[in-house]
């Protein structure tokens, strides 16, 4: 049990992964961990991506960050397609 939004909560976890969150999850299970005084954190994995930014490193390097993204980085952003993001974010997986 964990809190969340300062209500006690049970967590099920299936197959290494999180299936649910709830109040009261009634279904029978393996094994019970008592997380009373634990802390439940993320994965630390980063969710939060710019993988199309990937490749258009090294554009306009010598600007500062507003003139960058501005004048280089959002130009060609609306360029690109959603199936090249998609490609890029593959290859970074």
């Amino acid at each position: 049990m964990f809190f969340l939004n300062n209500k006690l909560c049970d967590i099920l976890i299936d197959k290494n992964k999180i299936a649910k969150i709830s109040d009261k999850i009634n279904v029978s299970v393996d094994e019970v961990i008592d997380c009373t005084d634990k802390a439940i954190l993320p994965s630390f994995c980063n969710a939060h991506t710019h993988s199309a930014r990937m490749f258009l490193r090294g554009i306009g390097e010598d600007k500062n960050l507003f003139d960058w993204l501005n004048e280089e980085i959002f130009p060609c952003e609306a360029e690109i397609i959603s199936d090249f993001k998609r490609v890029c974010a593959d290859l970074l997986a």
